[in-house]
């Protein structure tokens, strides 16, 4: 018997991917990334990456988006 599980939530989230989520433009990402409000890891010179764990926490606190 196989066993049903729900897809893997990805790790990691573009910066197009996360504002899609939020509702908001790429450029607000880098703003909530510079205050602290969401986590990502810098890949190279221009690759940023979005932790979906700092995502969905950011989500939950109920902050602004916009």
């Amino acid at each position: 018997m196989m066993n049903a599980t729900a897809p893997a939530t990805p790790k990691w989230m573009s910066r197009r991917e996360t504002a899609d989520l939020l509702g908001v433009t790429p450029r607000t990402v880098d703003r909530y990334i510079g205050r602290g409000y969401l986590h990502a890891t810098k890949l190279g010179t221009q690759i940023i990456r979005i932790e979906t764990a700092s995502v969905e926490d950011f989500l939950r606190r109920g902050e602004v988006t916009r």
